[in-house]
């Protein structure tokens, strides 16, 4: 995948500067596991030409042509952005094609056959060829059943993807609501020991009030005493 705003596809001609596209996606490098799904994505672009053989498609590679998000069914991708594409997924909605010539000339069929029939004659050429053996498909008719179990295994992996992903955001908001749970009990306790706080403190109020009148009830009763007392005194030195 890249994100070179100049680079556009190789379907639609789309660029990341000019129409936004943000996800664009390099051809498949063919291999032994591979290559079937590298010739889908070149006959999706340029279904006029033959692409049978493993060095055209090589070629493709090294060009470092792209397709972007447009042309890939949502199920594709392994993320909400669209920038991540699965593993075996292939292109299937189609765009207005941009008209592409390879820097080599292209393989086609009968020159594929006569190339590899010489290659087989001279095993000692086939030996220091640096190039990959071009080997010709006879299976033409079952490009399309091909295609089609590269979908579906495509879709097999997105779903079971997909599927994953829904059981851990599952497992994800389960945990957060026992977090929350937890949570919310323990503050009801703590909201629960406040209030039995809070009434204890009352009641000592109350206790301590009732104290003070007592003791002003007994001052008022201690001062009136000794006002008389005071008084005899006064009383008493008169007479005297």
């Amino acid at each position: 995948m890249s994100t070179d705003a100049h680079r556009k596809c190789a379907k639609c001609g789309a660029t990341a500067f000019q129409d936004g596209v943000t996800s664009l996606h390099r051809f498949p490098k063919p291999g032994k596991t591979n290559i079937k799904r590298a010739r889908a994505w070149a006959q999706f672009c340029w279904p006029e030409q033959d692409w049978t053989s493993s060095a055209a498609l090589t070629r493709l590679y090294k060009s470092n042509k792209v397709l972007c998000k447009r042309h890939f069914k949502d199920i594709c991708f392994t993320d909400n952005t669209k920038s991540q594409l699965g593993r075996f997924s292939v292109p299937t909605e189609s765009r207005d094609a941009v008209s592409f010539q390879p820097h080599e000339p292209s393989i086609n069929k009968s020159s594929s056959i006569t190339l590899a029939t010489t290659m087989l004659r001279c095993p000692t050429l086939e030996q220091s060829s640096s190039e990959p053996n071009i080997t010709v498909d006879r299976q033409t008719n079952n490009s399309d059943d091909e295609l089609q179990c590269i979908m579906s295994h495509a879709e097999g992996k997105c779903s079971d993807s997909r599927s994953d992903l829904d059981n851990d955001l599952l497992a994800f908001m389960s945990e957060i609501k026992s977090i929350i749970s937890d949570f919310k009990d323990q503050q009801n306790e703590n909201m629960v020991k406040i209030f039995e706080t809070v009434e204890k403190i009352k009641m000592q109020n109350i206790d301590i009030q009732t104290s003070i009148t007592f003791l002003s009830q007994n001052y008022q009763s201690l001062k009136n005493q000794i006002d008389k007392l005071q008084a005899d005194c006064n009383s008493n030195l008169i007479h005297i």
